[in-house]
């Protein structure tokens, strides 16, 4: 009685998992083919995809083969970051709560 009950349990597990995996298989992604392609080959050209088991991307063992990589925004200052808010204020941009 005790190994029909384990084989039910790892049969209905092994179903849960099939169905569940199916399910996230089935997402769909708003980026064409194309668009894919094209961050992919941006990512190469970088080095920014990761080398084997190692965890690090491929700019970051090999720096010299690739462009440096450029900062990706510069640091304002509380002044400038006010301006802005107001700016943003005055015209409508800004969002509260959590409405989006």
């Amino acid at each position: 009685m005790t190994s029909i009950r384990r084989s039910a349990s790892i049969l209905i597990l092994s179903l849960t998992a099939a169905v569940a995996g199916h399910a996230m298989a089935q997402e769909t992604s708003t980026l064409t083919r194309a668009q894919v392609q094209a961050d992919f080959q941006k990512a190469r050209a970088n080095g920014d995809l990761m080398e084997g088991e190692s965890g690090l991307r491929q700019n970051q063992l090999r720096p010299d083969l690739y462009p440096a990589q450029t900062a990706q925004g510069q640091a304002l200052s509380s002044e400038q970051v006010n301006a802005d808010m107001q700016k943003a204020r005055a015209a409508g941009q800004l969002q509260y709560g959590e409405t989006y």
